[in-house]
């Protein structure tokens, strides 16, 4: 775990500078995926509940940090989103991507629809239809396309960190 701290501080300020730099430009109708949610989502699935929760909220105070309205909302729906994601990844093999993309889908749609929802609170400005259709449901699929790249990446990243764990001998 001690070698995972800073590989985990690195990614999510990696996927950070990503999303508010690269990620501007890359975008399809105006929606752009939303990377931190994505690695939320990819750790959590791979490594379980735990570091899934921990990530998630390291992730949405950073996030929040950097573009949050509502300080601690994103952190908040991380930790959720890490602890609904890691118990998932116990029925499911690991790194199917299809699995992976459905989930991110699913899980994307419902974080963007309490992001709308605590956020309209605050406002007072409600327009279901018009958000479900051309803001949550487009960018649920993109980031379920965007997942497929992202889990690829953590796949391989967590492998490694996993084989070099298992230096000691079990007794």
């Amino acid at each position: 775990m001690k070698v995972k701290i800073p590989i985990y501080a690195v990614s999510i300020g990696l996927v950070l500078i990503l999303q508010t730099t690269l990620i501007e430009h890359i975008t399809i109708w105006n929606i752009k995926p939303n990377l931190p949610i994505i690695f939320i989502i990819s750790a959590a699935f791979l490594n379980g509940n735990t570091e899934g929760a921990v990530v998630g909220l390291a992730t949405g105070l950073a996030l929040d940090m950097t573009v949050g309205k509502l300080i601690g909302l994103n952190g908040l729906l991380g930790l959720y989103l890490g602890i609904v994601t890691g118990q998932v990844n116990k029925k499911f093999y690991r790194e199917n991507l299809l699995v992976m993309a459905f989930l991110t889908f699913v899980c994307s749609l419902v974080y963007e629809f309490l992001v709308y929802f605590i956020t309209g609170i605050e406002t007072g400005n409600y327009h279901w239809l018009y958000a479900l259709r051309f803001v949550i449901l487009p960018v649920s699929v993109y980031n379920g396309l965007a997942s497929l790249l992202v889990h690829s990446v953590n796949i391989r990243v967590f492998r490694r960190l996993n084989q070099t764990g298992r230096t000691w001998r079990k007794f």
